[in-house]
């Protein structure tokens, strides 16, 4: 009996050391985005999910620009955010559980009282699509309503997000059956993404006709592409 109760414990430890550690888990890696066919713009990125969302976005060509940004988010509600381009401050948030606050460089432009959950989402920051969907699969529902702040319409507007089946994506010598989802902003952007065992490879930027591609996958832009002009 005492060997059960000892074995019983172990197994319980081990379980939930395994979810911590799963909880803390970091992944990274590249994304390539497209306008086109060209290639104008490449993601360094860094997430750990539910906590932390960081990209490192440099133009290709002759503009040079830097975007790097940074969000994080404590028991499922955002702590801070900042931005900035070419080393200069952009935006910048913060929540201390009883104000919302925004600023565009180094002026507020909102104030607003935290009543519950506050989510964020750039449209231009790649990473912040993984929370929206992240918090859309732990609904467990067909589709839902988020209300998000965006930075760039200094408010909070309704982010709707829904699944879309399934898409077949051959990379290489493999074949990936992706999750697709759709996450409309407003009525401002739709983005498609594709994911892959809880990590978005792909996405397509409707308004502004931007493909984004995992550069770890062998010709995912072509792919991502294919999928969507089959749709139209």
């Amino acid at each position: 009996m005492k060997t059960f109760i000892y074995l019983f414990v172990v197994v319980v430890f081990l379980t939930l050391t395994s979810a911590l550690s799963r909880g803390q888990e970091t992944i990274e890696g590249t994304y390539a985005i497209f306008s086109g066919e060209q290639k104008i713009e490449m993601d360094e990125f860094v997430v750990v999910p539910g906590e932390k969302y960081s990209d490192d976005i440099r133009s290709v060509g002759a503009k040079q620009e830097r975007r790097v940004a940074s969000i994080i988010y404590k028991h499922g509600s955002l702590e801070s955010y900042e931005q900035t381009l070419n080393g200069l401050p952009a935006w910048r948030a913060s929540n201390d559980d009883k104000f919302f606050k925004l600023y565009e460089k180094e002026a507020m432009v909102g104030m607003f009282p935290v009543e519950e959950a506050v989510y964020l989402l750039d449209p231009n920051m790649y990473t912040h699509y993984w929370f929206i969907i992240q918090l859309f699969e732990q609904q467990k529902k067909e589709k839902l309503r988020l209300n998000v702040a965006v930075p760039q319409m200094q408010d909070f507007i309704y982010v709707d997000v829904e699944r879309h089946g399934t898409d077949e994506i051959k990379t290489g010598t493999k074949t990936i059956i992706a999750a697709h989802y759709r996450v409309a902003i407003g009525k401002k952007e739709v983005a498609n993404c594709w994911v892959d065992d809880g990590r978005i490879i792909g996405m397509y930027l409707a308004t502004k006709n931007v493909y984004v591609a995992d550069a770890s996958y062998d010709r995912l832009f072509e792919q991502i592409k294919r999928i969507v002009n089959r749709a139209m």
